[in-house]
């Protein structure tokens, strides 16, 4: 999950309170002061990282695609423009971003050393959650504004809507690339729903049509969704919905969001209600072996969020207030050792760690 969509999630979701979460999200500060950060120096990570940040230190700057490599060096992808919300191809020799000009907004993909670049769409998307990769890296999906959800193949061929009538929050897709969930109104209550990737055969995934649900992701192996559903004005639980019986259940409360581990054993969430600081946990798709990963002292307020998953599942990238700043962090998927990787105020997206 990049930087850019949890920032607008929580946005949408929680409109008056989306200041506390509009954050500003900070290159390399390698040394921290806090007691729950590890206080040395890194001198590699262990896979890539894809951003967007400004390109100057004045109060309007303009935003580039950088890629911190392993041993730390940055390299800028892009020149001219503002471009946003870098995600790396499933394989990882690709990037697709937003770039948005006075006239108009494109999807654009490039290879991942920024060469060859492409406009991929024939008309301006609305830019609000960043574009998404099918699994197997054909097809991006993207945010279509009133239209609904745009899909279209990775060569900018084959461009189709899902029809929706309105906004349309919270995409992803079906591991095989047959079908996109996603968020929209149903009366008063936000629904999750599914549909072909050509538009057609529109289907309910959440059975209670009482309470909204939101947000929605599908494990790696296809069997197990999770969404969110809300119980209150300020307090929303990860639900999990078993493909093989059809079962739900709340594997935490209260709690926001949640990504899957590479082997489907883990789901991280955002620990907490809207109206308190988040933690990071994890916990079994059974609701089994919950583990709280930030380790935050009492006597401490500051916020964590998970941002990916490394391929490997042995590291997790998260932002944090917790040195007193906001800042990019890296630690072992228990919440041992976080560190420091990105520290730089005008970061606006990470695409997380580059796949294998």
């Amino acid at each position: 999950m990049t930087t850019m969509f949890l920032i607008v999630a929580l946005m949408r979701w929680f409109r008056k309170r989306a200041r506390a979460f509009l954050l500003l999200l900070i290159l390399v500060s390698l040394s921290c002061k806090n007691d729950n950060v590890v206080e040395y120096k890194l001198s590699a990570i262990p896979y890539e990282i894809v951003y967007a940040a400004g390109r100057d230190n004045t109060p309007n700057p303009t935003f580039d695609i950088f890629v911190m490599h392993k041993d730390l060096t940055i390299t800028k992808l892009t020149e001219g423009e503002q471009n946003f919300s870098p995600e790396w191809s499933p394989e990882g020799n690709r990037i697709a971003y937003w770039m948005i000009s006075p006239a108009h907004s494109k999807i654009i993909v490039m290879m991942a050393d920024g060469s060859r670049k492409t406009n991929i769409t024939s008309v301006s998307p609305f830019v609000t959650m960043p574009p998404k990769w099918s699994r197997d890296g054909s097809m991006l999906v993207y945010d279509a504004g009133a239209m609904g959800l745009g899909i279209i193949n990775a060569d900018g061929s084959n461009e189709r809507y899902i029809r929706t009538d309105q906004y349309v929050n919270y995409y992803a897709w079906e591991p095989d690339g047959l079908r996109v969930l996603y968020t929209k109104k149903v009366g008063r209550k936000m629904q999750v729903f599914s549909a072909m990737n050509n538009g057609t055969d529109e289907r309910l995934v959440t059975t209670d049509t009482t309470r909204s649900h939101f947000y929605a992701s599908v494990s790696p192996n296809g069997r197990f969704v999770i969404f969110n559903e809300q119980l209150d004005s300020s307090t929303t639980a990860v639900v999990v919905l078993d493909r093989t019986n059809g079962n739900t259940r709340f594997i935490a409360a209260p709690a926001l969001f949640g990504i899957w581990s590479p082997d489907n054993t883990w789901v991280y969430y955002h620990d907490g209600r809207s109206n308190e600081p988040f933690l990071m946990s994890r916990v079994h798709p059974e609701g089994t072996g919950r583990e709280d990963l930030s380790h935050r002292p009492s006597s401490q307020s500051y916020s964590d969020a998970v941002i990916d998953i490394s391929p490997d599942g042995a590291a997790v990238l998260f932002w944090s207030t917790r040195s007193g700043y906001s800042a990019y962090y890296m630690m072992n998927s228990d919440g041992a050792d976080p560190v420091v990787v990105l520290n730089d105020s005008t970061v606006r997206g990470v695409g997380g760690w580059r796949p294998r």
